[in-house]
């Protein structure tokens, strides 16, 4: 992924896999239809954890798919300018999808249910810290997201100023090491897709794979629903 050529095979399959993802969601919706007619003790299973994780998939997705673009952008930049706005840009994803990740609480009890998901989980964090520590997050990150890219700051002083804090090399070093560390956390939502999916373990990460195991749970539960409410309406007719 070190090339233009190797980060732009990444984002074919990244954009792929995000159109799957939006599409499955439709899935979801039409259980939800179906969910509303019937009695509220029917069990949908595991429907509800399904959901939460591919919220999660599709997060990880959208934010490896901007650090991808922003990494590129970063490699083929001719001017200071190009740079400097890929790299504000790559700070206000990097501090969304920290603030993101830790409002998915889910997670960390998942993680817990083996021991190989919560060494995972654990690594993470304690990565996560290190990156914090050693980039200065929040405070940097929330430096230039309010006064350059997320907002700009109405003083042009304080607007100049936090650009000319923007040290190329270390902000392209960040953004490169969170990549690293949300490729860890893609590897956490692919175990727990696995466990939830009742899949084995060993298998690489696979998007595609992860929404046609869910599309089959999906569709197992929309013919039982199906099935309750064409009985339904035969008890329905002998009773007239």
């Amino acid at each position: 992924m070190q090339t233009v050529e190797g980060i732009e095979s990444y984002l074919d399959n990244y954009t792929k896999s995000l159109d799957e993802l939006r599409t499955f969601i439709n899935k979801f919706d039409q259980l939800d239809n179906f969910y509303k007619n019937i009695n509220k003790d029917f069990n949908i299973g595991d429907i509800s954890s399904l959901k939460n994780q591919l919220d999660f998939t599709g997060f990880l997705t959208i934010s490896i798919l901007d650090l991808l673009v922003v990494s590129k952008n970063i490699m083929v930049a001719k001017y200071q300018w190009e740079r400097i706005h890929q790299l504000k840009l790559g700070y206000l994803v990097i501090y969304e999808a920290i603030q993101t990740y830790h409002r998915h609480k889910e997670i960390n009890a998942l993680a817990k249910k083996s021991v190989k998901t919560k060494e995972l989980y654990s690594a993470i964090s304690l990565d996560l810290k290190t990156f914090k520590n050693k980039y200065a997050y929040p405070d940097t990150f929330t430096e230039v997201r309010n006064a350059t890219i997320a907002h700009i700051d109405t003083d042009f002083k304080t607007y100049y100023d936090t650009l000319t804090k923007i040290n190329g090399n270390k902000y392209f070093e960040a953004i490169l090491s969170f990549l690293q560390i949300i490729f860890k956390m893609q590897e956490l939502s692919k175990y727990l897709s696995d466990a939830l999916l009742l899949q084995p373990d060993g298998e690489p990460f696979n998007l595609e794979a992860l929404v046609k195991g869910m599309t089959k749970i999906i569709n197992t539960n929309i013919d039982k629903l199906n099935s309750r409410k064409q009985r339904g309406f035969a008890s329905a007719g002998g009773d007239e």
